[in-house]
């Protein structure tokens, strides 16, 4: 057993939890060119019951040093079930989305509105010709940003091409984010409807 592995295993039996021992052992002693680990409080007063200093510890031989810990043997399994089961944990902690970083993704759209005072027929007209702008996108006769440019009336982004940049899920409705934030890049929406119009939504990037 290589000895940086023996300290560091015996640390860890020496603290109460694992999730501690992966903390505590972090540091290191610079003087011996950073990989000597930083003895913990429990293995230090183990040593002084042998009359053992923190400098006598790193020339003992392995067999000496297991001494200190009868039951190292015996509790190897449990560690290292115990240090996976901490790993997994932290692995998932850091996976999880967050409020401090909400899913978003880059979309852009064409918005024709819709007058509140409108009739059902006109408002059959208005989205009618919304899908007949998404048909010519999907058939190549236009691209996306020239469609946005020549028809939306979001004046606030048809002359980016309808680029909305970086939205966050929570800030669209929940039809719409289940359209958008579902889809692969380069995606169009069908035809959805908002309180103030019709839309058609590209996904640009995640």
């Amino acid at each position: 057993m290589q000895r940086i592995a023996l300290i560091f295993t015996i640390l860890l039996l020496t603290l109460p939890s694992v999730a501690a021992a992966v903390e505590e052992t972090a540091p290191t002693d610079k003087t011996s060119g950073g990989v000597k680990p930083v003895l913990s409080e429990a293995m230090k007063e183990a040593m002084a019951r042998q009359g053992m200093t923190e400098a006598d510890f790193h020339f003992i031989s392995d067999e000496e040093a297991l001494k200190l810990f009868p039951d190292f043997e015996q509790r190897q399994a449990e560690l290292k079930q115990a240090l996976e089961l901490y790993q997994a944990a932290l692995a998932a902690s850091k996976a999880a989305p967050t409020a401090a970083s909400p899913e978003r993704a880059r979309i852009a759209h064409i918005f024709l509105k819709v007058p509140q005072d409108a009739a059902m027929a006109q408002k059959a007209e208005i989205r009618k010709k919304l899908e007949a702008i998404r048909v010519d996108i999907a058939a190549e006769k236009i691209t996306f940003a020239a469609a946005a440019a020549k028809y939306s009336e979001d004046a606030n982004t048809a002359e980016k091409g309808g680029d909305m940049g970086y939205v966050p899920r929570g800030d669209v409705p929940k039809s719409f984010a289940d359209a958008v934030f579902n889809a692969m890049p380069g995606t169009v929406t069908p035809v959805l409807e908002s309180e103030s119009g019709y839309h058609i939504i590209m996904k640009i990037d995640n």
